[in-house]
């Protein structure tokens, strides 16, 4: 397996792990802004008809159990969901009427969020999402 490797089911995603897969929310954050319309629009349509799949394959396994292969595919789905706001919302990369994108500072990465938040135990994605 390459590192754009995915697991068996979502190899028709592989186009864009190398581009889109990125392992912390600055780095998704940034993707967005410097990304025109059009551009975030063709990742959220590759994505949007797969996401209740991935859901599916992501949502019973443990943080510590994820394979490099299945990491891939959670930074693909939190992509996702940077872009959708974009998407769906604001129809523009950044939020339209806000403060400058520098000025916006992230604090924690999400993995971190959720074992604070469910303890020291490796939660898996049914307990995060609850």
């Amino acid at each position: 397996m390459t590192a754009t490797g995915l697991p068996h089911d979502f190899t028709d995603l592989e186009p864009w792990v190398a581009d889109w897969a990125l392992a912390s929310e600055p780095a998704r954050n940034n993707k967005r802004i410097a990304s025109s319309i059009e551009t975030l629009r063709g990742f959220y349509d590759a994505l949007l008809p797969r996401m209740d799949t991935i859901i599916g394959y992501l949502k019973p396994i443990g943080f510590d159990e994820l394979s490099a292969a299945d990491t891939r595919l959670l930074h693909l789905a939190l992509m996702f969901m940077e872009v959708a706001g974009a998407i769906e919302v604001f129809f523009a990369p950044d939020v339209p009427n806000s403060f400058e994108p520098e000025r916006f500072q992230i604090l924690a990465p999400f993995a971190q969020t959720a074992v604070a938040h469910h303890g020291p135990r490796s939660p898996n994605m049914a307990q995060v999402m609850s």
